[in-house]
């Protein structure tokens, strides 16, 4: 409990009567938020008279003192320790299936793979598509550089002008598949079915060609430097069959 005094003066000297007055001073804080208490202190004893809330007048000899009814706010206490974590929820609703794709049907890089699907300049750089059916579709100027196409069906699908550098085509079927301008630079096509295909101006820089069926294929302008041929010989090099 605060004293504030408004005049200097001695020290107090609680009597009987002041006594009583603080008495009633704590029991009005358990009721009120802040209660300012005034008395007189006599000078020469210290003793309290005319306990009161409101300001007394005091005589010459004594001295007006208050004091407040709440004290000071005390400090923050420390945190609490966390409670206990709560039960866990129940397990929510399954949902629902996601959507099956017919058999033959792939989807890579957005986009779907399946006979005669139009792809045209669609960007499918390292997608794979192992085994695929791309049948008769057409991928002009599209990318499948670095694709896995392994073992996958583009009989008769046109590819003019497809970048399809180190693109993996083994056991590919190409049969009759348009491959003009097509860049094939280190593709793998070893074991591929190139059978009628053309390829015309195409880059095969590099490539793979080993084993591979080149039957009927139109390989007019096609680059074949450091090709390796169907007979595993370099091209340009004695008994290289492409």
């Amino acid at each position: 409990m605060k004293l504030t005094h408004i005049m200097a003066g001695t020290a107090l000297l609680f009597s009987g009567f002041a006594a009583g007055s603080v008495a009633v001073g704590l029991s009005a804080s358990a009721t009120s938020n802040s209660i300012t208490f005034y008395a007189c202190s006599v000078k020469t004893t210290g003793v309290l008279s005319a306990t009161s809330t409101k300001v007394p007048t005091c005589a010459k000899t004594a001295t007006l003192v208050s004091w407040n009814s709440v004290g000071p706010t005390g400090e923050q206490g420390a945190t609490g320790a966390n409670g206990a974590p709560g039960a866990t929820g129940p397990t929510g609703p399954q949902g629902p299936s996601g959507i099956s794709l017919p058999s033959g049907i792939l989807f890579a890089n957005g986009y779907l793979i399946m006979p005669n699907a139009n792809l045209t300049d669609a960007s499918l750089g390292g997608a794979n598509m192992v085994r695929a059916n791309l049948g008769g579709a057409n991928m002009a100027r599209t990318n499948l550089g670095g694709a896995n196409l392994s073992g996958a069906n583009m009989a008769s699908a046109n590819l003019s002008a497809a970048y399809m550098a180190s693109a993996n085509l083994s056991g590919a079927n190409l049969t009759n598949a348009n491959l003009l301008n097509a860049n094939l630079s280190g593709a793998n096509l070893s074991g591929a079915n190139l059978t009628g295909a053309t390829l015309s101006a195409a880059s095969l820089t590099g490539a793979n060609l080993t084993g591979a069926n080149l039957t009927g294929a139109n390989l007019w302008l096609a680059n074949l430097t450091s090709a390796t041929c169907p007979n595993g010989i370099v091209h340009g090099q004695p008994g290289a069959d492409c």
